[in-house]
């Protein structure tokens, strides 16, 4: 007899006594189906399955003679949930360089397996190490947090036992967190539950913590720490307690420090695949979360490198197309594989209350791509606003887009718009509690932009187009109206920024700002007056 044999009769022989000892074989059918999930989707991933379906025809003729029909069914059961998992590994192997498909296959796997919490939270560790591996941290992160979810879950509706954590709060970290993973309606084995201890909850907050500092999502950070204080206090951890609120403490000092500094988040693009070649995949858009650093250039690179890879293509079949025009899909060669990329960023619409650049990009399921219309005075503007299915930050770092909407402004619209944008970046660098807070380089920047003639002559020309006496009653009042008060709140803040940058300057001893402050400060005043002849509201 074969190795192989022996091993079909010793995994046969344990169904049988499983069954003998519990009417049924749940508990051989689970471990023997986590086993086989960590050995599917461990780092070196298991790729040829001859002998895995050999094993199993095997397991399956045995059961043709077995006398107990009962068994008989529940041994089918347990070899057809085993040959399941080997064509969901196959899809895997067929895109492992594609690490958005992949992530979203383990998803889809793991969401196969609800009634299954045991298997349900396998999968979500492969999808976190999968992660890891493409150093997705953001991803990685959330995964291991709705892991804790689950299991404080557990305790809570399964157990019936107070949990001392705000349940609630992983909405704060994870906005699509679901909270709601365990089914009501089953009846688990005790061995479903057997990883939801208060250690492997602690285990998965600290790696969620660990990850989420990689990404300096300090906010995130902190409500991880709390609800491990909420923890340790509760227990009596005090030990524990002492470095968690250390951590605590250190976690808030790299916030702030990282406010006073440039901090960068994700940038963001829209995708389309388009053309036959792609299959299932053609024609479908997705907004894809990347590094700060990423820009379009960079990330065309990315993706034709997976196609590439995935799909076989030469670069020369690989075609970038603009973004400005419709796609005439009879133009296009159907051997050829073709994207569309545009950057976009995160859009959130009739917010009352001023927004943190984190919280810009925590919970945002709608993005926004701007585009310009016509020439010269008649140009306006176009805002495409996708929606996705999801909000970022999600489990996976591309979100296919649902909802496509076109807003068109017309010329004097976009003046407006890019006046009142430019009035929203200088209240964002002015709301500060202390010169220390200032970021100089960013607000310079700002004011560089805004008032020097060579580098952004908008404004005074804005005016000269709208505002003079004999353009003012060529347009609608109320939007003039609003024009002329955003244009002197605009003037306003450089004037703000002018004599901050200033103070700043003396306070700090910067004096290798002096003279780029000297000639943005010139420039402001040149402009200040040539904008008075056209605004009806106070300048002081």
């Amino acid at each position: 007899m074969s190795v192989r044999n022996k091993a079909c009769s010793l995994f046969y022989f344990l169904l049988k006594k499983n069954f003998e000892e519990t009417k049924d074989v749940e508990r051989m059918k689970l471990q023997s189906t986590i086993s086989l999930c960590r050995l599917l989707s461990c780092e070196q991933k298991v790729k040829g399955y001859a002998n895995l379906r050999n094993s199993l025809t095997v397991v399956r003729d045995y059961s043709e003679q077995e006398e107990n029909a009962t068994l008989k069914e529940m041994i089918v059961g347990a070899v057809h949930q085993v040959s399941r998992l080997l064509r969901f590994n196959e899809q895997l192997a067929e895109n492992d360089q594609n690490p958005q498909v992949m992530a979203e296959l383990f998803l889809k796997i793991a969401h196969s397996y609800f009634h299954t919490p045991n298997l349900l939270m396998t999968w979500l560790e492969a999808l976190a190490a999968h992660h890891k591996k493409s150093e997705a941290w953001i991803e990685a992160a959330l995964v291991h947090a709705q892991i804790a979810c689950i299991q404080v879950e557990y305790f809570l509706r399964i157990q019936l036992q107070q949990f001392p954590v705000d349940f609630y709060a992983f909405h704060l970290v994870f906005p699509e967190c679901n909270l709601n993973s365990i089914p009501e309606d089953t009846i688990f084995s005790e061995d479903e539950f057997a990883n939801c201890t208060l250690e492997n909850i602690i285990t998965h907050l600290r790696t969620a913590i660990d990850l989420l500092k990689k990404a300096s999502h300090f906010e995130s950070v902190l409500v991880l720490y709390s609800m491990l204080a909420q923890i340790y206090t509760a227990k009596s951890m005090f030990p524990d307690l002492a470095e968690c609120l250390a951590q605590y403490s250190q976690a808030t000092t790299g916030l702030m420090k990282a406010n006073k500094e440039t901090r960068l988040f994700s940038s963001y693009f829209r995708v389309v695949f388009i053309g036959a070649m792609f299959g299932e995949e053609d024609g479908r858009q997705f907004i894809y979360r990347m590094e700060a650093k990423e820009n379009l250039m960079t990330v065309q690179q990315y993706l034709k490198n997976i196609i590439s890879k995935t799909y076989g293509a030469d670069e020369e079949k690989i075609e970038v197309l603009g973004n400005q025009k419709p796609i005439d899909k009879e133009t296009l060669d159907e051997k050829t594989f073709y994207l569309q990329v545009a950057s976009v960023t995160p859009y959130k619409e009739d917010v009352e209350e001023k927004l943190s650049p984190f919280q810009l990009h925590f919970n945002v399921d709608k993005f926004l791509f701007e585009s310009s219309i016509g020439k010269g005075d008649q140009q306006s503007k176009k805002k495409t606003i996708f929606h996705v299915v999801h909000s970022f930050p999600y489990i996976n770092s591309r979100l296919e887009i649902t909802k496509t909407e076109e807003i068109i402004l017309t010329p004097l619209e976009s003046a407006i718009d890019l006046i009142e944008d430019r009035v929203g970046k200088f209240k964002a660098e002015l709301n500060v509690d202390s010169h220390h807070d200032v970021r100089i380089n960013q607000l310079q920047q700002l004011l560089q932009g805004s008032v020097v003639p060579m580098v952004h002559e908008g404004p005074l020309k804005i005016c000269e187009t709208y505002l003079s006496k004999g353009e003012r009653d060529k347009h609608p009042a109320d939007q003039i109206e609003k024009l002329d008060v955003a244009m002197s709140e605009f003037i306003k803040l450089c004037g703000f920024g002018v004599k901050l940058v200033n103070q700043v300057i003396e306070l700090r001893h910067l004096t290798e700002y002096e003279q780029f402050q000297e000639m943005i400060e010139k420039h402001y005043k040149i402009m200040r007056e040539k904008l008075k002849q056209y605004l009806h509201s106070d300048l002081s």
